[in-house]
């Protein structure tokens, strides 16, 4: 399921990055794609995440911290790229935005095919 969600991000974040050179040809396509990566970045950390979760007894304490973590690096990440003025927040919230409709799209078709 994960190959699927990474096969169309790839496929609708260009494709959004590409519309969105009309607004600003320099910073909203990078946003745009900035803002997919790291989509997908957190979409493979929840996964192992989550398999670490499964396969490991007790590791609710680790997986708080990685959880927490992960989000630091993504906020430092978004920062670095704010203060360099090579993003901006609309742009990569757009990002976001197009891979967390993947998931949940995918989640749903799964969850349709199992029942």
């Amino acid at each position: 399921m994960v190959k699927k969600i990474f096969k169309q991000a790839a496929i609708a974040v260009v494709c959004a990055a590409a519309l969105s050179s009309f607004l600003d040809w320099k910073v909203w396509p990078l946003s745009v794609i900035v803002g997919g990566l790291l989509g997908l970045a957190n979409l493979k950390a929840m996964v192992w995440g989550i398999e670490g979760l499964i396969s490991a007894y007790k590791a609710s304490g680790m997986l708080v911290f990685f959880s927490m973590l992960r989000l630091f690096l993504i906020l430092l990440i978004i920062t670095g790229l704010l203060v360099l003025k090579l993003v901006n927040i609309p742009g990569i919230l757009v990002g976001f935005t197009i891979i967390f409709t993947l998931i949940i799209k995918e989640g749903l078709v799964y969850a349709k095919e199992e029942s």
